[in-house]
């Protein structure tokens, strides 16, 4: 695999630009020349060489064809973002307990309270639910459906007829500079988007960690709804396939 040449992380095929021969690092936000790491690379090479290859399945997936349904169970995790949630959250609810005490109960501290508690079970319990519980798509009796389990959570599900295509989108999170050096750290997630034919886009699964997971359930559910791969503009595409 190819190691940004600034920071060491390692760079997935996804962010390696095999015309250029220019590989992008999220993490330190370095783009830098990879043409001889390239050609070392056979894993890199064959994916440029091929165009758009299949991914393989990501580990902690599964994948289950039952009675000519189609259903896929996963589940990601990034313990950083789940760790800020809980934290901000936790402290939204002390304040919420807190403040009105210290202001005696006035009345503008007592709303704001309310507020700061409301956001605060919002963020733990979306901690929670990011801690514990599974993704599990569903593509069969003509719907296409996305529900996350044991812990509750709103459902995702749409007609398989009004699906027109599949596609992924990348999301970029910038930290604030260091006060030390001035670098900015980072991260990117990924969302699985279902292009609809009578109405706007729907996000089908948002916020997985790495490219691989998005493509790989893209490509999936296209399979089982029979439809035909096609770009649409701005999207995440496999390496060495240009963006639209």
């Amino acid at each position: 695999m190819i190691h940004c040449k600034r920071c060491g992380s390692p760079i997935p095929t996804a962010d390696v630009d095999c015309a250029k021969k220019l590989c992008t690092c999220v993490k330190c936000c370095t783009l830098f020349d990879c043409g001889v790491a390239l050609a070392e690379d056979d894993n890199a090479k064959a994916a440029c060489a091929i165009g758009r290859a299949r991914p393989t399945m990501p580990s902690g997936v599964s994948v289950a064809h039952d009675g000519g349904e189609l259903r896929i169970r996963f589940r990601w995790r990034r313990s950083d973002v789940t760790l800020g949630y809980l934290l901000g959250g936790l402290g939204f609810m002390a304040l919420a307990l807190v403040g009105p005490y210290v202001t005696d109960f006035d009345a503008l501290m007592v709303a704001a309270a309310l507020l700061a508690g409301l956001a605060g079970i919002v963020s733990v319990y979306w901690a929670l639910v990011s801690m514990v519980d599974d993704t599990r798509v569903r593509v069969g009796g003509g719907r296409l459906t996305v529900t996350r389990a044991p812990l509750p959570w709103p459902k995702r599900t749409v007609a398989a007829a009004d699906v027109e295509q599949l596609y992924c989108m990348e999301r970029a999170h910038r930290d604030r500079p260091h006060p030390g050096d001035g670098s900015v750290s980072g991260y990117r997630t990924f969302d699985v988007m279902a292009k609809r034919r009578a109405d706007r886009d729907l996000v089908l699964v948002t916020e997985l960690p790495d490219p691989e997971q998005a493509l790989f359930l893209e490509q999936e559910i296209e399979r089982a709804l029979g439809i035909r791969d096609k770009p649409v503009a701005g999207e995440l595409r496999p390496a060495g396939e240009a963006a639209q």
